[in-house]
């Protein structure tokens, strides 16, 4: 699997078109993605809207993840960093940039490249 982190609108997913190898790739978006229908992915972009799934409907995010990081070992996935800026207020929301902190943790952790991407441009941090 390759990671690739960066903030919104930054280019992540054209980046992440350039290192698929697939000249027809299938991209799908996080919150189109239900927990067991992975299937043949080449790019999950948005994993943040994924997070978001698994906790509204209650989902262990440590077996979830480690679900998915099984399944997705030839994936590369997309994702906002979304723990910068304001601390919301809300609980909830707070729980949510946890969440997608500790789960792009695990999956840069299980990753064989992890970059961050800023204006397009795409660097190797592992």
């Amino acid at each position: 699997m390759i990671l690739v982190v960066g903030g919104s609108f930054q280019g992540k997913l054209e980046f992440s078109r350039g290192l698929c190898e697939e000249k027809e790739m299938k991209i799908i978006e996080g919150k189109e993605l239900e927990r067991k229908n992975y299937g043949k992915l080449h790019i999950l972009n948005r994993f943040q809207d994924l997070v978001r799934h698994w906790l509204r409907e209650e989902i262990d995010l440590e077996f979830a993840m480690k679900d998915f990081l099984l399944e997705n070992r030839n994936l590369i996935v997309v994702a906002d960093e979304v723990g910068y800026g304001i601390v919301p207020i809300e609980a909830s929301e707070r729980r949510y940039r946890e969440a997608v902190g500790h789960c792009c943790c695990m999956a840069a952790a299980e990753a064989v490249e992890v970059y961050r991407v800023v204006c397009g441009i795409g660097v190797r941090i592992k």
